[in-house]
């Protein structure tokens, strides 16, 4: 059995790796146990022809303040870049024949000016103008999932259109089974508080602020910002354990047992930073509680990274890359990045006509990991032809890699805030546990940070450190 410590981490992603800081920070003494060789989770860096990139995440929203502060906590203002290209497209048609920019005044492509030129390139004047109509519609109760209310107030075309595609990219799912709620909380209540839509739209986007570059990156790769955490955890005298299983959290009369199947760690509290459904598995000591994270949905994500030499495109013709329509027949991926179109630090150290292109996979839960890594590589270059419309025989390949995330996405599914309305009920009465991790902190990074800082204080003012 291993000393006693005030706290035990299990998970070394950004929502275990947080945690573990605050409650350092607080003064307790904190032991972080993760089950890979890595630390990051979906943040991962990987080394593509000689250069470090990144294969997951590869950057962060500046809507909200959490990662910045961050950022400038850890000392790495100085390594911010900002996209070279916003311009991002959406591939349309049976056959991905309609290649067209992304409208800028939108939510989850959702418009707030249905006669913007931009909207009206992709849904056409007659589908905008039915829209339009139905949006000047008395409104009702409001359907619970996105993709019933786009469809009640501005019609079918457009919710496959413009919406469905943006949604599926950003949460690997359809519009119409993700909760309203779980991804645009005020949507509703500012629908029928405004009557429309799209004023609710052009409400929340306002309140966002300009468009323009609402994302950054670090030069180097995000992979930094998870080496510098593990270094400042290691300061503030956190211990922590790689390649280590835990596979029970047992409640006990003065605390929590964490055990795997080197040691038994006894603590006063445990934050569970992992998949809810590792969580749920590892709490089967407390049906309630274990049957509950079961519930909560999550799936996998593929990213797959090509470099290769091509002049054909120097002139990124879409720009830092584009979404897939699920009404694209022969193309399996959902995303695809422009990666030296977007960072201009990436494209400095490129050699002439050499790019790289990341491609997502994993709509709809449609992944699995036992996959041939030569067939995914055949399929993300397959893909990357059929996205820019050449054949797939004339693009050299020079390096490729491939990373998989198991149940790493939440899945916003009608009835997920419920669900997690009542873990926190749960925890109400089991005194120093947190959960956080994928299916908990949601897909963004701010959140999860933020997510995490809530947690790891609730802990703290508890009483129980």
């Amino acid at each position: 059995m291993k000393t006693f410590v005030d706290a035990v981490v299990v998970g070394g992603g950004v929502s275990g790796l947080i945690a573990a800081r605050e409650l350092a920070s607080a003064g307790l003494s904190v032991e972080l146990i993760e089950a890979s060789d890595k630390c990051g989770g979906s943040i991962q860096g990987h080394t593509l022809g000689g250069i470090k990139i990144d294969i997951g995440a590869e950057a962060y929203s500046i809507l909200r303040p959490e990662v910045s502060q961050l950022v400038t906590e850890l000392g790495l203002s100085k390594n911010i870049v900002t996209p070279l290209t916003q311009g991002a497209h959406l591939i349309l048609g049976e056959h991905g024949e309609q290649t067209l920019p992304i409208p800028k005044n939108s939510l989850l492509g959702i418009p707030s000016d249905l006669m913007a030129p931009d909207v009206l390139r992709i849904i056409g004047r007659k589908v905008a103008t039915q829209a339009q109509a139905r949006d000047k519609l008395p409104v009702g109760k409001l359907p619970a999932t996105l993709g019933e209310l786009v469809q009640e107030r501005m019609g079918t075309d457009l919710l496959e259109r413009l919406v469905d595609p943006i949604v599926a990219g950003v949460h690997a799912i359809s519009a119409i089974r993700v909760e309203v709620d779980a991804v645009a909380p005020r949507l509703r209540e500012l629908t029928a508080k405004l009557g429309s839509l799209s004023a609710a739209i052009g409400t929340i986007s306002g309140n966002r602020g300009p468009s323009g570059n609402a994302i950054q990156g670090l030069r180097g790769g995000m992979g930094t910002l998870i080496e510098a955490l593990v270094s400042d955890l290691r300061a503030k005298g956190v211990s922590i354990t790689m390649s280590t299983s835990v596979d029970q959290v047992l409640a006990t009369p003065s605390g929590w047992t964490v055990s795997t199947k080197e040691f038994e760690l006894p603590t006063r509290n445990v934050v569970l930073a992992i998949p809810t459904w590792t969580s749920s598995r590892a709490l089967e000591g407390d049906p309630a509680l274990s049957n509950a994270l079961s519930l909560l949905q999550s799936s996998a994500v593929r990213v797959t990274a090509l470099m290769v030499d091509d002049e054909r495109f120097n002139s990124a013709p879409l720009g830092s890359g584009a979404l897939v329509s699920s009404q694209v027949s022969g193309i399996k991926a959902k995303a695809l990045t422009h990666v030296n179109a977007k960072w201009e630090w990436i494209s400095q150290l490129l050699p002439p006509n050499r790019h790289i292109f990341r491609l997502s996979y994993g709509r709809n839960g449609l992944l699995t990991r036992d996959q041939d890594k030569h067939t995914i590589i055949d399929d993300a270059l397959h893909d990357l032809a059929a996205i820019y419309h050449l054949p797939v025989a004339s693009i050299k390949l020079v390096d490729s890699a491939t990373c998989y995330w198991e149940n790493s996405m939440t899945q916003a599914l009608v009835g997920s805030r419920d669900l997690l309305d009542q873990l926190d009920k749960l925890l109400e009465t089991r005194r120093g546990l947190g959960l956080l991790g994928p299916g908990i902190s949601g897909n963004g990074l701010a959140g999860v940070i933020f997510n995490a800082k809530v947690c790891a204080k609730s802990l703290v003012e508890s009483g129980n450190a």
